[in-house]
């Protein structure tokens, strides 16, 4: 389950406590599982993204004709359960802030992806990024980013409309005893001295774990017993990033460094394990993996790019290098890894940060906040 699943479920379990949460989804997955489980009344109509990334841009125009289908499915859905307010997770669906608008129903947008016609913006041909944002806001009464860097898609005389509000996370996740973290270690193959470093999240070219393990080679000859871990699984699609990645490894021959975690529900488990925490990205809204290994002290290098540097102030709680450098994240590591103290000071500087402004309470709280609003002005 992809970061925003992960968040959009913790945001469903918090606000079910004030409110009849249903969840309306393309298809069946992990994010349905889990939400059933929580006794979340879950829905599957098979609608399909309206904004992909540039190289997806023309099959769009083939689907379009079914997600008009599938909109007015969404019409009857909305009708018949008589929705109050719709809040959408990401910018690629707009069939149901369509239905929202088309039932007048009060609608909040919560963007978690840059768009317009960049790399790794996600967008639709004919589209520009003003045509994009301006109708965003036509579709929503508030507008919900994660960070300052998404917030600068929309024009500034919009912004009245749209809040920042950070990720957070679980003040008082579960800590493993030093014997589980020993069994953790030994089921991973990584040795009780061996210096750890992990990368967390899907597995695709944005997420650039393809430069962690370029890195690799140059760590080793310093530190021979290090250990890359890469949890997440591949994403769709990305069969070609999978044989370059598998390639790279094969002519290191890091078949023993390099360790494939897969899918972790539990990804706090790993970071306790973990020396340095590295978010090689070329692309990130926010950096949410930063603040989770924050919360157990774990010092990051991640990439210089998108939402990171807003919430991780370079050389006070972690360090920051240029996206698509291997040699930047090699140096950084090294650096961090001959001089322990600096390491110590870092994590302990990244964990202190957690509770002024990455807590999940404080995250709900805003966003029920800013449903409140909508519906008490609906209510007008």
């Amino acid at each position: 389950m992809a970061g925003a699943e992960q968040y959009l479920f913790e945001v469903m379990c918090a606000l079910k406590n004030s409110f009849e949460v249903h969840l309306l989804c393309p298809g069946r997955g992990r994010l349905t599982e889990k939400a059933q489980r929580e006794k979340i009344p879950t829905h599957v109509i098979p609608y399909f993204w309206f904004l992909t990334a540039p190289s997806f841009f023309w099959t769009q125009l083939v689907f379009l004709p079914a997600n008009l289908i599938t909109f007015f499915w969404i019409i009857r859905f909305m009708k018949k359960f008589k929705f109050d307010l719709v809040y959408t997770n990401t910018c690629v669906a707009v069939s149901g802030p369509l239905a929202a608008k088309v039932c007048n129903i009060p609608h909040i947008w919560n963007i978690q992806e840059a768009f317009g016609k960049g790399s790794y913006e996600y967008g639709f041909p004919f589209l520009s990024k003003k045509n994009i944002a301006a109708m965003i806001l036509k579709l929503s009464h508030a507008v919900i980013v994660p960070s300052k860097f998404l917030r600068e898609c929309f024009l500034k005389d919009t912004w009245e409309k749209i809040s920042v509000v950070y990720h957070g996370i679980d003040s008082s996740p579960s800590v493993l005893s030093d014997e589980a973290k020993m069994q953790m270690k030994r089921h991973y193959e990584v040795g009780e001295k061996d210096m750890v470093l992990t990368v967390a999240g899907s597995l695709q070219e944005r997420k650039g774990q393809w430069y962690a393990i370029q890195a690799m080679p140059s760590i080793l000859k310093k530190y021979p017993h290090a250990k890359l871990l890469l949890a997440g699984e591949f994403a769709r699609g990305t069969s070609d990033y999978k044989m370059k990645i598998m390639s790279e490894i094969k002519k290191h021959r890091l078949e023993s460094v390099v360790k494939f975690l897969g899918y972790l529900s539990e990804p706090s488990s790993v970071y306790q394990i973990t020396d340095i925490l590295l978010v090689p990205s070329l692309y990130e809204p926010m950096g949410r993996t930063w603040v989770e290994a924050s919360f157990y002290k774990v010092p990051s290098i991640a990439s210089r790019v998108g939402g990171i540097p807003e919430v991780m102030e370079h050389g006070l709680v972690g360090l920051l290098v240029p996206p698509g450098d291997s040699k930047a994240i090699t140096d950084a590591v090294l650096a961090l890894a001959e001089d322990p103290q600096k390491l110590k000071t870092l994590g302990e500087k990244a964990c202190q940060r957690i509770p002024q402004h990455f807590v999940m309470a404080d995250t709900i709280a805003k966003i029920k906040g800013i449903l409140d609003q909508t519906l008490q002005r609906d209510a007008r």
